[in-house]
């Protein structure tokens, strides 16, 4: 019996001393990952759709994690998938970090994708690693490589200025274009 009784009083210190340990572990861990700065809130599997005032839906996004920072007026998202519907114009953006500022801009790093869903456009896919993203204006820019391609044209480059709105986008340095003409 007195076996018995020494067994489980071990177990017990044992369990108090570990169960400890890796609540402070737990603990630690967010704030290694935000150097520091504790998120307000958190969210997994996001899904969220934005409606117009008519009812019809005109953005829709998914993400992976989710971390807000109020006190720095941004949120974080890993794994985003961030669609646009106006009137004549339809993108889909995807990449594997962004970061969206004081509501309206947003940071794109990782793998970035900008496609239209409209055959309308006449940029019909944008690929980089970095991207700016005025959500405000529809204006786009970056300082990294960039290639765009439509039905004809194939351009590639560094340093990217647009506009999703008019359609209109530049490249401003390092061009290489290659020009495919529909027989």
């Amino acid at each position: 019996m007195r076996a018995y009784l020494l067994v489980l009083i071990l177990t017990v210190i044992a369990t108090i001393f570990f169960w400890e340990e890796w609540q402070s572990a737990a603990t630690q861990a967010p704030e290694k990952k935000q150097q520091g700065i504790q998120p307000d809130y958190q969210a997994e599997n996001l899904d969220i759709k934005y409606f117009n005032q008519q009812g019809q839906l005109s953005a829709q996004m998914q993400a992976k994690n989710l971390a807000h920072f109020e006190s720095q007026a941004a949120t974080e998202f890993e794994r985003v998938d961030y669609q646009y519907f106006g009137q004549d114009n339809h993108w889909q953006v995807t990449a594997q970090h962004s970061q969206l500022k004081q509501n309206r801009y947003l940071q794109l790093h990782d793998t970035i994708v900008l496609q239209a869903l409209s055959n309308a456009q006449p940029i019909y896919q944008i690929n980089t690693q970095a991207i700016d993203i005025d959500l405000i204006n529809q204006e786009i820019h970056n300082d990294t490589q960039v290639k765009l391609a439509s039905s004809q044209l194939q351009l590639a480059g560094k340093t990217l200025y647009g506009n999703l709105r008019s359609k209109q986008f530049e490249i401003q340095h390092d061009i290489k274009a290659t020009y495919s003409p529909s027989h």
